[in-house]
């Protein structure tokens, strides 16, 4: 049981409230994905996962019937880098912009349920959500 007290000042020292002389090393601001998700913009940070999707329509529109050029992804990288810095400047101008790109409906449900997690606002008489129990009510807005 120490070792999760201390796992437990751990994570608070460094991802939430730091020390008496400085703030956390990393803030709630650069992993939380309140904002993000309030902003309708993708939680992952799998990179790799982005552009597989990205690349994987191009390699099965040939249908193998000729080999994958150079040109059709550089096309293909071309349009997702103008999405990308038109939905960069737009955030820029106004914060709560909502990303054009398209997002499987999933992900827009389970955006919705983390939503209503997060709002923490039980009618009454019931009490907001604290501790173990928010932590599982998160866990499972999450689940697909």
């Amino acid at each position: 049981m120490v070792f999760v007290s201390e796992f437990s000042l751990y994570l608070k020292k460094n991802y939430v409230h730091g020390t008496l002389r400085s703030g956390p090393i990393y803030p709630p601001a650069t992993w939380g994905c309140a904002e993000i998700t309030k902003n309708g913009i993708h939680r992952t940070t799998n990179a790799v996962e982005v552009w597989h999707r990205l690349l994987s329509p191009i390699v099965t529109s040939t249908n193998g019937l000729r080999k994958v050029v150079l040109s059709d992804i550089i096309d293909q990288i071309k349009l997702e880098e103008q999405v990308t810095c038109q939905d960069h400047d737009l955030l820029l101008i106004n914060p709560n912009y909502q990303i054009t790109k398209k997002r499987k409906t999933t992900n827009i449900m389970k955006d919705r349920r983390l939503l209503k997690v997060m709002a923490n606002t039980p009618p009454p008489p019931n009490m907001p959500l604290q501790g173990i129990h928010l932590l599982r009510a998160i866990s499972n807005a999450l689940k697909p």
